[in-house]
């Protein structure tokens, strides 16, 4: 397991296209409506109240008017029973243990004001 912290734009535009780019589709918990941000309605399904899954292809640019405010959490794979999880109070134990009791490969958590994004990622080796 690998974890990182990014705080730059370009960082984060990277992240976002490797995940597009290896076709994961994204289970985002987000108190924040899209509201039509997307226009094709195929590639943002609401699975649940503040739930939605971003299927590829999608880019920062796409999701960022909707994600800027921060305080969001996505995963992969979509598990709408994870619940909450705040990896910037987690070791990464503490991490390493969530993401496999919950069967989770990918985690990108965004601090408030989305000032920081804490990642997590199973290698593929």
């Amino acid at each position: 397991m690998k974890i990182k912290i990014i705080k730059t734009r370009q960082e984060k535009i990277e992240c976002l296209e490797a995940c597009s780019q290896e076709g994961l589709a994204l289970l985002f918990s987000y108190d924040q409506d899209p509201k039509g941000l997307f226009e094709n309605a195929d590639s943002v399904q609401r699975i649940e109240a503040n739930k939605y899954l971003v299927s590829p292809p999608y880019s920062f640019e796409k999701l960022n008017p909707w994600l800027h405010f921060g305080n969001w959490q996505a995963i992969y794979p979509e598990n709408t029973e994870y619940g909450s999880f705040n990896a910037f109070k987690s070791s990464e134990t503490e991490i390493e243990e969530f993401m496999k009791a919950h069967s989770i490969d990918v985690i990108i958590d965004s601090f408030y004001d989305d000032t920081e994004w804490k990642v997590a990622w199973n290698d593929c080796e």
